[in-house]
């Protein structure tokens, strides 16, 4: 799942804070993936532990886990589709513009 670390490696490198912050790194771990036949399509999900680590440190300040999926007609893009989800989903909970108090970067940054 190269294009999940792109996209999120995006989002990040296109969020600026007027407040300088802990440098973190942000581990994203697909724990486990799976596909479900259906009847027309397939249902794709992706179980995922995103963990903010201390670059000072290398200790652990916070860790998520989070389980998401699509439904597709055409499975031939679901590994593309599925990255773009999980993307998406990291970069709004990390999004540090204040648009949004997500649960995984409040306990980061309260």
């Amino acid at each position: 799942m190269i294009a999940t670390d792109m996209l999120v490696d995006e989002a990040i490198r296109a969020t600026v804070r007027s407040i300088a912050l802990p440098r973190t790194i942000i581990s994203v771990r697909i724990d486990e993936m799976s596909h479900l036949p259906m009847l027309i399509g397939s249902r794709h999900e992706a179980k995922v532990t995103v963990q903010a680590i201390s670059v000072n440190t290398g200790e652990p300040i916070a860790r998520g886990t989070f389980k998401t999926s699509i439904f597709l007609l055409d499975g031939d893009t679901a590994d593309r589709d599925l990255a773009e989800k999980i993307a998406d989903r990291i970069s709004g909970e990390f999004r540090l513009d204040g648009q949004r108090r997500p649960t995984m970067a409040t306990a980061l940054f309260p």
